[in-house]
C-alpha cells in the first residue's frame, strides 16, 4: 500500500487517504441492491459473448433442417431467450439488460415487445427452415395471420407511445410555470416516496426524478417489481393495476399462441405454409388494455395540488 508524501517543513499535516470501498457490487434485479458509486457496474462486450451469439445463430439452423418441427420450434425459443439475455448481459452488464430502459427500470412496454419478437421470430425461422428441409420451391411463402401483425402493431406502439408520454412529464418543476406553493408540495411527496422505496429495500440516494418521473441511478438498480409499480412521483411505490393488467394479458396470449404454434408444428408431415390463426376477440381485448396502460401513463400523478 503506497504511504503519503511528508508534509514540506512548515506546511500543515495533510489528512490521511480514505480507505477504498470494499462493498460488492449487486447483481441487476436484486430487490433493490445498489453499487456503491458509479464506476461499480462497468458492462463491457468481451469475445465470449460475440462467440455465443455465432453459436446460437448456427444451432438454430442445425435445429430447424434436423430436427422435428415441434422439437425446433421450442429450442429457437430458448436460443432466441438465450441470445436476448447475452445482448443484454455484453451492453449493459446484466442477464435482463434487455428489459431495462433509459430510467434505470424495468419496463413491462419492454417485457412483452421481447416476447412477441421471440415467439413470432421463432416460428418464423421453425417454418422456414422446415420447408428448406423437405425441399419447398418457396421456402419463404408462409401465410401470417393478420392478428399477429395487429398484436405486433400494437406492442411497438406501447414501446414507442410509453417513453413519448413520459417525455411530456420530465421538465424540471422551476420550469412548468407552477407556483411555488405546488412545488414544495410536489418535493414532499417525493420525498415520501423516496421513503417508501427505502422500506421496500431501495437505497435514497439512488431514487431521483426528472419532473414527475421516478427514476433510478444505475441499471443495477432496476428491480422485477419495476413491471407492477407507477413510473409518477406519487405512485412509484405503489402497484399500477394498469400495468398487472397488461402483464396478464400479455402473458395469456404469448403462452397461447406458443402452444397453438407447437401444435401446428407438431402435426406437420410437409411443408409449413400457415401460421395459426389468433382470436380477434383475444386482439381487441390486448387493445384495450394497451390503450388503458397509455392513458394511465398521461393522467399526471404528482400529489396533490
Amino acid at each position: 500500500m503506497a504511504t503519503a508524501a511528508p508534509s514540506p517543513p512548515g506546511a500543515p499535516d495533510q489528512p490521511a487517504p480514505a480507505p477504498a470501498s470494499t462493498v460488492s457490487p449487486p447483481t441487476a434485479g436484486n430487490g433493490g441492491g445498489n453499487p456503491p458509486d458509479a464506476n461499480a457496474v462497468q458492462p463491457k462486450w468481451r469475445l465470449w459473448h460475440s462467440l455465443s451469439l455465432l453459436l446460437i445463430i448456427v444451432a438454430i439452423g442445425v435445429l430447424g433442417v434436423t430436427q422435428p418441427p415441434y422439437l425446433a420450434f421450442l429450442g429457437t425459443l430458448a436460443l432466441l431467450a438465450a441470445f436476448t439475455a447475452i445482448a443484454g448481459n455484453g451492453i449493459v452488464g446484466f442477464w435482463l439488460g434487455a428489459l431495462i430502459d433509459e430510467r434505470n427500470k424495468m419496463s413491462l412496454s419492454r417485457l412483452q415487445m421481447v416476447l412477441w419478437t421471440i415467439v413470432v421470430l421463432s416460428g418464423f425461422l421453425t417454418a422456414a427452415l422446415r420447408n428448406v428441409s423437405v425441399g419447398s420451391s418457396d421456402p419463404l411463402k408462409i401465410a401470417v395471420p393478420k392478428e399477429i401483425w395487429l398484436v405486433m402493431g400494437i406492442s411497438t406502439t406501447t414501446l414507442v407511445g410509453s417513453p413519448l408520454i413520459r417525455s411530456t412529464k420530465t421538465a424540471e418543476p422551476s420550469e412548468t410555470g407552477l407556483p411555488q406553493q405546488v412545488i414544495d408540495k410536489r418535493a414532499v411527496v417525493l420525498e415520501r416516496t423516496r421513503e417508501e422505496l427505502a422500506r421496500q429495500g431501495m437505497r435514497k440516494d439512488t431514487i431521483f426524478a426528472q419532473g414527475s418521473i421516478v427514476v433510478w441511478k444505475w441499471p443495477s438498480c432496476a428491480r422485477l417489481s419495476d413491471l407492477f409499480q407507477g413510473d409518477q412521483i406519487a405512485g412509484a411505490a405503489q402497484l399500477d393495476l394498469g400495468k398487472i393488467q397488461l402483464f396478464f394479458f400479455t402473458l395469456a396470449l404469448v403462452f397461447t399462441y406458443v402452444v397453438a404454434l407447437a401444435a401446428e408444428f407438431s402435426s406437420a408431415a410437409g411443408p409449413v405454409n400457415s401460421f395459426p390463426a389468433l382470436g380477434e376477440s383475444m386482439v381487441a381485448l390486448l387493445g384495450i388494455s394497451h390503450a388503458g396502460y397509455l392513458a394511465n401513463n398521461a393522467v399526471p400523478r404528482t400529489g396533490p395540488a
